[in-house]
């Protein structure tokens, strides 16, 4: 019996001291340390069964039974408390070493934040700010005492009854008991991360109040001094930071006698209350440590690495940094004046040094400087902006809730801290008047979160969004609140002890730190930010406000001194010289730094060679040029570098200048102590080895050729940046005397807006341009290297210049304008991707600086983006170019002829123009042709059309001048490509020059012209090319017969094209015949397209305009590549609106006639084309002539007669079947009437077909043996029928707007007998309906008119006619015509009809249709002028349906 009671006891002793056998097995591994492990005497929860067997009695368990109880004999005098109530919940942890009276002595220091309770409303304080000192004794594992001075002081808010500020000091003691909860629940540990302890204590304090004015606050009943005493309690959250310290959190709660805060409280007289929270940082005179002989047992068991202290009292795992912290940043200013939130913007910048207590708590302090709006007014009509400002300091507590864990790893990759602090400084509010504006300190609590992300190790990207409630004093006057938001990005850089900074060395070639010795060049731009009192509201700031450039010696990894060179520009809206309004002032200031450089990251953390991130801090005298004179000038800063190479860097940096206080000539910006401005660049920097030569590479010289084209803005003008877009031009020659640096010289153009005004009550837009002769610096920062590779795939250089030459500023009146010298300094960066070998893509931002001289001068600057070319000579030994086989060839033939077709956009040089009138995207297009002699001659004979738009003043209203010119060229061109690079079997690109005279013919008469210009080509085959071209045309002095075009020395036009170009061999012939000698396929073709079609250039738009289009050719394909086609062509659109009986009508205009095309089919220069491949397209261009009509309003001087048009377009084709072709082709045409005004239209169409094309006899190898169920093809001989439904589109002159066709608009049968595969007869019944709105006086009514149509047809199997009868294939197409009777609505009359139809084969009997059939119908066949009559009545019938075929 005694057994099994032992037995159920050891359960519940299981359950209830579970720990114990954990414990044992914890202090086994503690003893495999190196001493033996001494641990406290075990409590009742470890005794075994043995114990409790001694304990029980004998007696217990044989005690007679009870009557009354069964089961189990009761124990006797077993008392069961003495093991529930006894210690066993707890662990006693370390033993607790007590030593000599300084080893657990300690003493604090801090401050704290608090406020008073109060029961008036007629006064009340500041929260209370208070610094403390103490010294501490703790007697026992959860007991301890402190005894301190405190030192408290607030202020006095402003009330109805208070209307200055009064000063409340304190002086006091207190004595506190702290019971430490942590100790006594988990057990003693001294290192533990976290304690929590309660705080009871006394303190004595002795008050004053000072007042400044009077009436004090004795008028509502305070005292002005009094003593007090009080009980406070608490609670104290400790962090350990270290053997010897930590840091602590307080919140306390503190009733005092009725003297604490020297305030009468109606409505009782005792006690008084007051709370708040103090910060302290407690320093021990000996380590709080437990050795490893006292290390005891705890509820969270860890072995001995799990500990934070080794047995030697070494720290294991803990790391207490210092760190640099900066930020910079929007800021928004809350309970502003009269500004939402969103319009207070400014700027918030912070510098500050710190320490980690401990990995979850850390303290740090620094400079706050903050600039924003507050306020809105105005100066007379002008809205303006007040701003406030704050410099100070702060002191901040960073909390980080993840720093609890044992191994806190400092470089994690990302993280947050939570911060409060408190900050104190100077003060500037600026009044909309301008007058009562404050000066003077500001106080302020800050709350706010810090996440970061790991750089690398020990740097630390941060994003900080703060919330400070600022409250400033003005002396002892009355205290405002404003509320700050701000979010900075900035950096956090840690110091890493020596001890730990265990950096691999590595191979000079895979370092990728910055060399630690040697010079460093920099350039960048950026933005910059003056501090401000207040400015007008409005007037924004430009983008790009300075650009830097620097350079210096680096000593050592620390240690260096800089040169920096900063061009910064600043704008003020300020009242003009006549004070009639407000204008812009600009001013430029050149700034001369000479600085020491310290770099903060190597400093602090060591220099590791596999980093790329560093941090620097400079500061030096600056000299101050510019605008306002010269003057001396201070400067500090700091910058973050990013190492691409360990040579090469992007760089972001912050300067701070300070410039005398006059430096401006307005009160607008702040400058009691001088004028401040933050300058923030980015850019890229260079760092050369002291070990190695920069000029090793001096022998890799090279002659190179370079060209670009973008679009340009001027800056510095009245015009906003993006409404200045103009063109900027060049073309250079250089050397790379090294692959380091070059010269370059060349021509650069330039034309862009400045300025806007009014010609005859119109706006106009006034131009400037340039025309001269740059000069360029070219600095490559990679090529700085013994064995410089000029083939990389990428690269930059930075450029810098000179340039001078011819400028023109348009005026206003033009006799003021300006025509004379300038010159510019000029400075980019010009990136580039490598082509081909010698061959690189260029893309160059510049900006230059232009002072045009003498009379009307005037300075600006001017930006651009240019896309180009650059050109690289390869010696003659560099020329080692393979050679391939000949289907390996990628280049174009050396000798043979070439021939292009594209299109694209122009650009004229203006003077001025009327603003609104945009230029189309389409404003040329260029045939050429010629012969290559060789890989580097050849001639070249280029047809160009190219368009101008020019809206010109008339007397009444503008007049719009739209002139076509036909430019007829004969040039010379070089492939300065191969002359420069050699010819490269292998490679796709060129690059020609061309240039010679030039036949122009249009609008403004044939005159003789000159051209220059170049191509870039890429080849897609040796034969077929893709190509850039842009040709420069020189008019004479008045081919435009108006003032907005420049034309002092000519006419100039930019005219770019791209395109396709062919490259015929001059040693194969495959127009006819392919690379065996036989003969090529060169089939006619026939093909049919409808669809819809628009108008421009006519005064209605868009879909307005919507018609139809219809064209019905046959054609000739001379090779594979090339064809011809010419046909009919009949097209009806809407073009213009007008009014008749007062109701809106439509009018139209319409065309037939016989178009002309040439097509050339990109794909098809091969020997051995495929003409059934699924896909194809082909590029057409031509020209047509006939007949139009176009109806005018009010039907007078309605034009008839003739037209002609040139085409451009394009042909996309799929596959239906060998030898029938899908079609979709877009068209332009412009359409001249031979009409003497309002004679040019344009149209564009959309047409759906299909095109027919001949194979023939010894080509038609048909399967005649197929079985009945593989064969799709009609039956040889048979009848047919076939019914259908579609719509109608009657030939329009003019028609009511309101007018509006149905759907579904006419339905059909026909039956018929095919003779053959080719010949049959059909006949077809259809009826139609049409439906005219129309207005006879008594309003707009509609009229139906139904016909009945039945024609009997000579039906032709075309497809099987010109390709043969296969009977595999599924589709057809007929062409049928013959005569019609019809009937209906208006009587009975004779007609013809022509159509076609294209079928397909479900199965050989069932097939489906589509069929166009146009109709004459007799003149008069609807009793109105609405569609077109003088040859008849035609109508455009479209059905589909089913069709059956009997064998």
């Amino acid at each position: 019996m005694k057994k099994i009671f032992l037995l159920l006891l050891s359960v519940s002793v299981a359950f209830v001291g579970g720990g114990s056998a954990k414990a044992s097995v914890s202090t086994k591994m503690l003893s495999a340390g190196v001493h033996p492990l001494i641990v406290q005497d075990p409590d009742t929860v470890a005794r075994d069964l043995s114990d409790l067997e001694d304990v029980i009695p004998a007696s217990a368990t044989t005690q007679a039974q009870d009557t009354a109880y069964y089961g189990a004999a009761r124990q006797k005098n077993f008392n069961a408390l003495r093991f529930v109530l006894d210690s066993r919940h707890r662990f006693k942890g370390d033993r607790y070493v007590r030593g000599d009276f300084w080893n657990n002595t300690f003493i604090d220091m801090g401050g704290g934040v608090g406020g008073f309770y109060h029961n008036t409303n007629a006064a009340s304080f500041t929260p209370t700010l208070s610094l403390r000192l103490g010294v501490g004794k703790v007697l026992s594992p959860m007991v301890s005492f402190r005894l301190g001075f405190e030192k408290a002081w607030a202020y006095s808010h402003a009330s109805t009854t208070v209307y200055n500020t009064n000063q409340y000091n304190s002086y006091g003691g207190y004595v506190d008991f702290l019971y430490n909860f942590s100790n006594y629940l988990l057990g003693y540990r001294p290192e533990r991360p976290f304690n929590v302890s309660g705080i009871l204590g006394l303190g004595v304090q002795t008050a004053s109040l000072h007042s400044w004015n009077n009436a004090d606050m004795t008028a509502v009943g305070a005292s002005t001094s009094g003593a007090a005493l009080d009980g406070h309690v608490g609670v104290q959250f400790k962090f350990f930071a270290s053997p010897y310290a930590s840091i602590a959190l307080e919140p306390y709660f503190k009733v005092a006698t009725k003297k604490l805060n020297l305030l009468a409280n109606p409505g009782y007289s005792d006690p008084d209350f007051s709370y708040g929270v103090n910060f302290a940082y407690q320093w021990n005179f000996a380590k709080q440590l437990s050795y490893m002989a006292n290390a005891g047992i705890f509820q969270k068991h860890f072995n001995n690495q799990k500990r934070y202290m080794l047995d030697n009292g070494q720290l294991q795992h803990l790391r207490y940094p210092m760190f640099f912290d900066y930020s910079f940043g929007p800021m928004y200013v809350g309970k502003s004046y009269n500004l939402s939130l969103r319009n207070t913007r400014g700027f918030d910048a912070l510098a500050a040094v710190g320490w980690w207590l401990a990995p979850a708590a850390g303290v740090r302090a620094g400079v706050h400087v903050t600039n924003g709006d507050w306020k809105q007014g105005s100066i007379g009509n002008d809205d303006t902006k007040s701003l406030i400002g704050t410099r100070g300091v702060n002191v901040d507590f960073l909390f980080n809730p993840f720093g609890f864990k044992r191994h806190y790893n400092w470089d994690a990759p990302v993280g947050m801290n939570l911060l409060a602090g408190y900050e104190f400084g100077g003060m500037k509010k600026t009044a909309a008047s301008l007058l009562g504006s404050y000066e003077g300190n500001y106080t302020a609590f800050r709350f706010g979160g810090q996440l970061w992300m790991k750089l690398t190790n020990d740097l630390r990207l941060t994003l900080e969004p703060t919330y400070m409630q600022t409250e400033h004093y003005n002396g002892n006057l009355d205290r405002e609140r404003y509320d700050e938001y701000a979010v900075k990005l900035g950096l956090s850089l840690l110091f890493r002890d020596k001890g730990i900074r265990n950096y691999r060395n590595v191979e000079s070639d895979s370092v990728l730190n910055t060399v630690q010795r040697g010079y460093f060049l920099g350039l960048g731009l950026g933005w910059n930010n003056t501090v401000w009192d207040w400015r007008f509201k409005g007037y924004q700031h430009d983008l790009l406000k300075n650009a830097v450039l620097f350079g210096g010696y680096r000593f050592n990894k620390i240690h260096g001194i800089r040169l920096q060179a900063e061009w910064m520009k600043e704008a003020q809206a300020f009242f003009d010289s006549y004070g009639s309004g407000i204008e812009k002032f600009t001013y430029n200031n050149y700034l001369l730094s000479t600085d020491y450089q310290i770099n903060l990251f190597n400093a602090m953390a060591g220099y590791d060679p596999l980093r790329r991130w560093n941090v620097y801090m400079y500061a030096g005298p600056t000299l101050l040029l510019g605008d306002g004179g010269a003057a001396f000038a201070a400067n500090v800063g700091g910058m973050v570098t990013y190492n691409i190479t360990p040579n090469l860097s992007l760089f972001y940096s912050h300067t701070v200048y300070r410039m005398p206080k006059t430096r401006y000539p307005h009160h607008m910006v702040y400058t009691r102590d001088g004028i401040f401005t933050n300058n923030l660049n980015v850019g890229i920097m260079y760092n050369f080895d002291r070990d190695n030569n920069i000029f090793a590479a001096a022998s890799q010289r090279r002659f190179f050729f370079e060209y670009g084209f973008g679009p340009a803005y001027t800056g510095r003008t009245p015009l906003r940046f993006r409404n200045t877009r103009g063109f900027d031009a060049n073309a250079s020659i250089g050397w790379w005397f090294s692959s380091a640096f070059a010269l370059r010289g060349g021509v650069h153009v330039t034309n862009a807006d400045w300025q806007t005004t009014q010609y005859a009550n119109e706006d106009t837009k006034l131009l400037v341009g340039t025309r001269g002769i740059a000069t360029d610096l070219l600095i490559n920062p990679l090529g700085f290297v013994k064995d410089y590779n000029w083939e990389m795939p990428f690269g930059f250089n930075l450029v810098g210049g000179y340039e001078f030459g011819q400028g023109k500023r348009t005026m206003t009146p033009n006799a003021d304008s300006f025509e004379g010298n300038y010159t510019a300094l000029r400075g980019g960066v010009q990136l580039w991707a490598r082509l081909a070998n010698g061959l690189r893509f260029t893309l160059e931002p510049m900006v230059s600086s232009v002072k045009l001289k003498g009379v009307n001068g005037y300075n600006y600057n001017e930006y651009a983006l240019k896309a180009g070319v650059a050109v690289l000579f390869k010696r003659q030994a560099e020329r080692n170019y393979p050679d391939v086989p000949s289907d390996e060839v990628r280049n174009i033939p050396k000798k043979g002829y070439f021939l292009g077709v594209g299109m694209g956009w122009s650009n004229t040089i203006w003077n001025w123009r009327f603003s609104g009138y945009q230029h189309g995207v389409l404003k040329n297009a260029t045939i050429f042709g010629g012969y290559h002699f060789n890989e580097l001659h050849g001639i070249r004979l280029q047809s160009e059309w190219m368009r101008e738009k020019i809206a010109f003043p008339n007397y009444a209203s503008q007049v719009k001048l739209k002139p076509n010119n036909y430019l007829l060229s004969l040039d010379y061109q070089f492939n300065l490509y191969n002359y420069m690079a050699g010819y490269d079997p292998s490679c796709r690109w060129n690059v020609y020059l061309y240039g010679g005279p030039t036949l122009a013919v249009g609008d403004g008469g044939t005159k003789l012209a000159a051209n220059v210009g170049g191509m870039v080509t890429y080849n897609l085959t040796p034969d077929v090319s893709l190509f850039y071209s842009h040709t420069i045309y020189r008019f004479n002095k008045h081919y435009y017969p108006t003032s907005l075009v420049y034309t002092r020395d000519g006419t100039y036009t930019n005219n770019l094209n791209i395109g396709v170009m062919y490259s015929f061999d001059a040693f194969r012939n495959f127009l006819i015949r392919d690379d065996e000698g036989n003969p090529m396929r060169r089939p006619l073709f026939l093909e049919y397209g409808i669809g819809p079609t628009f108008m421009s250039k006519t005064p209605l738009k868009g879909f307005k305009t919507t018609g139809f289009d219809s064209k019905f050719l046959v054609g000739w394909w001379a090779n594979s590549a090339v064809g011809v086609r010419s046909g009919a062509h009949v097209t009806n659109a809407n073009w213009d609106k007008g009014s008749f009986m007062g109701d809106d009508v439509t009018l139209l205009i319409g065309t037939r006639g016989a178009l002309f095309d040439l097509l050339i089919n990109p794909l098809g220069f091969v020997s051995h084309y495929d003409w059934n491949s699924p896909l194809g397209f082909n590029v057409f261009g031509g020209y047509e002539i006939g007949h139009a009509k176009k109806t005018s309003a009010g039907f007078v001087n309605t034009f008839e007669g003739n037209y002609h048009t040139f085409r451009v377009g394009g042909q996309l084709w799929a596959k239906l079947t060998n030898d029938l072709r899908l079609t979709f082709e877009p068209t332009f045409s412009a359409i001249k009437l031979s009409a003497s005004d309002d004679n040019r239209h344009n149209q564009f169409a959309l047409n759906v077909g299909v095109s027919m094309l001949m194979r023939s006899k010894k080509f038609r190898d048909y399967d005649e043996t197929l079985p009945e169920e593989k064969r799709y093809n009609l039956p040889l001989q048979g009848f047919f029928v076939g019914g259908g439904f579609g719509w109608n589109n009657t030939i329009w002159r003019w028609k009511f707007s309101s007018q509006k066709g149905d759907l579904l608009k006419n339905a059909m049968a026909f039956a018929g007998y095919n003779f053959s595969t080719v010949h049959g007869v059909r006949v077809q019944g259809e009826w139609m309906r049409e439906k005219l709105d129309n207005n006879e006086g008594a309003g707009i009514y509609t009229e139906h008119f139904n016909n009945v149509l039945v024609s009997f047809d000579y039906q032709l199997n075309a497809l099987n006619a010109i390709s043969g009868f296969d009977p595999a294939r599924r589709w057809n197409v007929y062409f049928y015509g013959g005569p019609t009777m019809l009937m209906g609505t208006g009587g009975f009359k004779g007609a013809l009809n022509v159509g076609g139809q294209v079928g397909y084969s479900i199965n050989r009997n069932l097939s489906l249709f589509y069929s166009h059939t146009v109709y004459r119908m007799p003149n008069g066949r609807y009793p109105h002028s609405q569609p077109f009559t003088k040859n008849g009545t035609f109508t455009n019938n479209l059905n589909i349906g089913l069709m059956y075929n009997f064998k």
